[in-house]
């Protein structure tokens, strides 16, 4: 092998390396033959924590006789399964589930509701024949903090004909 031979060939791997170098460097990336566009769902609750509902309570009243009732309603920006209903005293230190799994978005609260569900616990509740209701929205496994508390009051808590529950 003569040098001329040797400075050819070294010539000739010199631009093969500087034109695939180029070919690498700067140049448009790599295509295909085909293309595929994949859709990413994620679930907004995964990122972050299962908003607690809006509130509102309205005292509604079925016929002259009747009792007044507290129908509290809600409205959730996250998707659900379920909402949690609860009543607390006022002062937070006793606290009664009144719906576990709900999926209607408002409830009414009656006295014969209360009576069924809090047997004995009413006075403890009921401080000043006043109390809370709050809503969770439950989203399995989660759970949101409780919306805002709307108060009620019982003043014929005992008997569903002389009173009823309202919204304070």
């Amino acid at each position: 092998m003569t040098i001329r031979d040797v400075i050819t060939r070294g010539a000739g791997v010199l631009g093969l390396v500087l034109l695939l170098g180029g070919a690498f460097s700067g140049s448009a990336p790599a295509s295909a033959a085909w293309q595929a566009t994949v859709r990413v769902e994620t679930d907004p609750l995964l990122a972050s924590s299962v908003p607690a509902p809006t509130i509102e309570c309205r005292t509604v009243k079925d016929g002259l006789l009747s009792p007044t009732e507290a129908e509290i309603s809600w409205t959730s920006t996250a998707p659900t399964d379920a909402y949690r209903v609860t009543i607390s005293n006022k002062v937070g230190t006793v606290n009664a589930v009144l719906v576990q799994r709900q999926t209607e978005t408002r409830l009414r609260i009656t006295t014969s509701l209360l009576d069924g569900v809090l047997r004995g616990l009413l006075s403890t509740l009921f401080v000043q024949n006043s109390a809370n209701v709050t809503v969770e929205t439950l989203r399995d496994p989660w759970v949101s903090k409780p919306s805002g508390p709307k108060g009620i009051v019982a003043p014929g808590i005992l008997s569903s004909l002389t009173g009823g529950v309202a919204c304070q």
